[in-house]
């Protein structure tokens, strides 16, 4: 554990007689300080007769700090809609968020509109073809914001419109008057109208008090169709919604088929004539508009996903399957999009002149012939649309490489040349690490563990395993180097309940899955290890835990709850026989291993306004937020600030990485940095000036704050001193004579260093200013 000593401390240890690393001649103790006539301010350092000539000069062991550029730039986005021969796109996670216009005949890039905020699922197009509206989650305890951009004005304007409290937008309608209904997720989804004539904002409806989140809208003239994701009564696992909803009393009817009530939400809803079309996944059906009771399941081998359309009498889904053809006369199903085209997540599938015009979220417009497959790809970034940072959503080192996970990409940067080329692949890398030179990440939504191995890029990131049950979530990856197994923590959005999964990557299986290990329907947030014990961060608010998982006999050892109960347990590091626990907005609880109780608790919700995690680094632990990366002193639990002014645009859990010369990549702002030095002697410098016998003498001290003794080089323009074996809190002095009245403004510069055989150093520079004896 590092000792830190300040001047004030570092006085009264010499008071007291405590011994120091110094000249033979000039032993500072009791008796010489007050023959020096040392005095409080300036003077607690210093040793040899005279005046203090200026105010003396401290340094530290510096921390350097890296610029490595944007974390992770790219071009990708969350909606679109159609109008004419011009799609328009809702970029996603980039900052401020923009809607950019397509224009199919000429293969164009024809307007970039900067809207606000970061993404948006909800875009839809009014009646009338000149007015693209959308709601943008926003921060600052706003919720949602609702706007709207004039297709027909120069230059596209974007017009902010009404705030939506505690809105987070995941669907919207119009309907054929122009009324603007809006759904997401929210305390008791409701469905939200706004009449552009009035510009007024209003409920509706809310059918479902316990349901989820709204999912999916169709507006005509009389009635609101409202898909969502409930919950089961008893279970509390997503359970399907659909409600007709009466426009001009707010009345709502449950219409949903009772084959679909085991889904987890009716995904996506369109008219086609007098048929509702609804899906989720490889479920949906075919409902008559004016009798509800009136319909067909459609049960599909083949994933649909989402966004039904019709075209010549056929009607299309896309989604994780691809783009796939439902045939209403055979009741057959097939897929259509040519399958050595990667298409990714899709935000869009329009018919346009017999042909079918997906949206990748990878940045394409891919334009596909249903009966033959052939297939266009128009690349947007090539033709024109801008690229931006995106948030970051985990973070690798590894093999000469740092890694920056954003949405649908994950960037290499080559530490050597500084290249920076993105690793394209389906959605979000919520975790990742490298081990035996791979690659290996957590893949949301649905995706599970894929792997990217530097030494084959021409396989890109590929899919090993998908997670069990529906854990669509995985939150965090372990690597234990002795079984060489990989250790996935997740939750399930629909199931509720999280899971642990065993993965061997050297056979490509799943060698264990565990259910709900807490048993309770926590989520597993976080995972450390000790030999044979896995601890397992729960996630459930109010109720948080820590669970002790056996390894050998894959069952539970214990389980920790804490008086005040974190949200969930985001960070959890094992160092000694101590498990650190550091919960949401800053809770922090310290276990002994052996005796499994809480033995200190702090807090710093001052440092962590949300999320954060821990490490442990060189025998420290280490933290990191939104906000700042700091070392926390393991006596006392008070975090040192070490980087400050992060302000992180995280989408997710801040995390840091550390290479194999314990450097530290973190993200600050929306770049990555490297942080060095965190491994060398950590030492206080002071440089005073002091006027002797009219002569001005440099006197130096240097104080050990590690928890080992280290070798000291001090090297100035007067002459250099070395020291040996400065014990942990000890100082080593020395005063270098000028013989000059007078010196220029320069520098000390300390180098100190540690451990035996490799020896470990870092070198701080400490200027002083002009001084001169009067």
């Amino acid at each position: 554990m590092r000792t830190a000593v300040g001047p004030i401390q570092l006085l009264r240890m010499i008071i007291s007689g405590t011994e120091n690393c110094m000249d033979n001649d000039l032993s500072l103790n009791r008796r010489r300080l007050l023959q020096l006539g040392v005095a409080g301010g300036a003077g607690l350092f210093l040793a040899g007769t005279g005046t203090a000539l200026a105010a003396e000069a401290e340094g530290a062991s510096p921390l350097h700090i890296t610029d490595m550029g944007s974390g992770i730039e790219i071009f990708t986005m969350m909606s679109s809609v159609m109008v004419g021969d011009t799609v328009y796109l809702a970029t996603r996670n980039i900052e401020p968020m923009q809607v950019v216009g397509f224009h199919l005949p000429s293969r164009t890039v024809t307007s970039v509109t900067d809207v606000f905020g970061e993404s948006t699922q909800a875009l839809a197009v009014d009646p009338t073809g000149q007015y693209i509206y959308g709601c943008v989650r926003v921060g600052g305890g706003i919720g949602a914001r609702l706007f709207r951009i004039d297709l027909q004005a120069p230059g596209l304007p974007m017009e902010a419109l009404v705030d939506v409290a505690d809105l987070e937008p995941f669907t919207m309608a119009i309907s054929p008057d122009g009324v603007v209904f809006l759904g997401g997720r929210e305390t008791g989804p409701k469905v939200r109208q706004y009449d552009p004539r009035t510009g007024v904002l209003s409920t509706l409806a809310m059918p479902d008090p316990s349901g989820q989140y709204g999912r999916s809208l169709l507006a005509t003239r009389e009635t609101v169709y409202f898909g969502l994701r409930a919950r089961h009564p008893e279970t509390g696992a997503a359970a399907a919604g659909l409600y007709s909803i009466d426009r001009s009393t707010g009345v709502s009817t449950s219409i949903l088929p009772p084959e679909l009530a085991k889904t987890s939400e009716i995904r996506d809803i369109t008219l086609v004539e007098d048929q509702l079309v609804l899906v989720n996944g490889s479920i949906g059906a075919i409902m008559e508009v004016a009798d509800p009771a009136a319909y067909q399941v459609l049960r599909s081998p083949i994933n649909m996903g989402k966004l039904p359309r019709e075209m010549n009498g056929l009607i299309y889904f896309a989604g994780a399957a691809g783009v796939v053809e439902y045939n209403p006369g055979t009741e057959k199903f097939r897929t259509v999009n040519d399958p050595s085209v990667v298409l990714g997540a899709v935000w869009g599938l329009f018919p346009y002149e017999g042909k079918l015009l997906v949206i990748s979220a990878f940045g394409l417009v891919v334009e596909i012939e249903p009966e033959t497959s052939v297939t266009v790809v128009h690349d947007l970034i090539q033709l024109g649309a801008p690229v931006g940072p995106q948030l970051a959503m985990s973070i690798a080192v590894g093999g000469g490489s740092a890694y920056v996970g954003g949405t649908n990409a994950i960037a290499r940067h080559d530490l050597s040349s500084g290249e920076v080329r993105n690793i394209i692949g389906t959605d979000e890398a919520k975790d990742m690490l490298m081990a035996g030179g791979v690659l290996y990440t957590a893949q949301y939504s649905g995706k599970g563990i894929m792997a990217f191995d530097p030494a084959q890029p021409e396989k890109g990131l590929h899919l090993l395993s998908a997670l069990p049950q529906g854990q669509n979530r995985p939150h965090d990856v372990l690597w234990d180097p002795q079984r060489a197994r990989l250790y996935f923590g997740s939750g399930s959005d629909a199931n509720v309940y999280g899971a642990l999964t065993v993965f061997d990557p050297a056979k490509a299986v799943i060698e264990s899955f565990h259910a709900d290990p807490f048993g309770d329907k926590q989520q597993v947030r976080t995972i450390a290890q000790q030999g044979s014990t896995l601890f397992l961060g729960g996630e459930a608010v109010g109720r948080s835990q820590v669970l002790a998982w056996d390894l050998n006999t894959q069952s539970e050892l214990w389980r920790l709850s804490f008086d005040s109960a974190p949200d969930a347990v985001c960070g959890l590091v094992v160092d000694g026989g101590r498990l650190y626990v550091l919960g949401y907005k800053g809770k922090l609880h310290v276990v002994d291993i052996a005796a499994r109780a809480v033995v200190h608790s702090a807090a710093f919700p001052q440092l962590m306004r949300n999320w954060g995690s821990l490490s442990v680094i060189n025998g420290e632990v280490y933290g990191v937020t939104s906000d700042a990366f700091f070392r926390l002193d393991k006596s006392t639990l008070v975090p040192e600030v070490l980087v400050a002014e992060l302000a992180a645009d995280w989408f997710g859990v801040p995390r840091v990485a550390v290479d194999e010369a314990n450097q530290v990549y973190a993200i600050k702002g929306r770049n990555l940095i490297r942080i060095s030095g965190l491994d060398t002697p950590r030492v206080a410098v002071t440089v005073n000036p002091r006027c002797v016998a009219g002569k001005v003498v440099l006197q130096v001290v240097v104080v050990n704050q590690e928890s080992e003794p280290v070798n000291v080089q001090i090297t100035t323009e007067f002459g250099n001193k070395t020291f040996t074996g400065v014990q942990p809190g000890k100082n080593a002095f020395h005063a270098f004579t000028t013989r000059s009245k007078a010196i220029s403004a320069g520098e000390v510069q300390v180098e100190a260093s540690r451990g035996a055989g490799t020896m470990v150093s870092g070198t701080s520079s400490v200027r002083y200013a002009i001084s001169e004896c009067g």
